[in-house]
């Protein structure tokens, strides 16, 4: 009958030592992964509308779209999350799509938009290559990406939600 070495109580030899370095090491970095992509604890974005919570700001704005008498789809999460926040997709009409990002408070979506240059250029200090002119518009919970520059699409988002915050004129 064979007896590993540490239950006769003998000094691993030379390459059971490495053997296991690498094996813990191995182990350490593959849970330090799992913690870093779990830490923000942010939900999947949502395939459709049945995937957004009824009691959240985001479902009050489709609502409110909807209740204008526009057609809103939810089409998924934010092309590009660019906070790491909630965040959805919407196509208005068939046509104009919007990002919804939505923090827990006030305070964190004023932090967020304070990161956005006023040209809309830069979040943070990334500058960002924009497939087309960003318009940004808040709430008290939800900052709203309109990329276009259709001027009836930018007055009805301004009548809905204010004048945008940041972006290009």
């Amino acid at each position: 009958m064979r007896v590993s070495r540490r239950v006769r109580n003998l000094p691993l030899t030379m390459k059971e030592r490495q053997v296991f370095r690498t094996l813990s090491l191995s182990l350490a970095i593959l849970g330090l992964l799992a913690c870093a992509a779990c830490k923000d604890d942010i939900p999947p974005p949502p395939r459709s509308a049945a995937d957004i919570d009824v009691a959240s700001p985001t479902y009050n704005i489709i609502n409110l779209m909807t209740a204008s008498g526009n057609k809103v789809d939810v089409i998924g999460g934010a092309a590009h999350p660019y906070f790491k926040t909630r965040h959805a997709a919407v196509r208005v009409n068939n046509g104009v799509d919007l990002e919804l990002y939505e923090f827990s408070s006030s305070d964190d979506l004023n932090e967020a938009a304070a990161s956005i240059s006023p040209d809309g250029s830069k979040i943070a200090s990334d500058s960002i290559a924009w497939p087309a002119p960003p318009h940004f518009y808040k709430t008290d919970k939800v900052i709203i990406l309109y990329m276009g520059s259709d001027r009836d699409n930018m007055v009805q988002l301004a009548s809905a939600f204010g004048n945008q915050f940041a972006g290009a004129p």
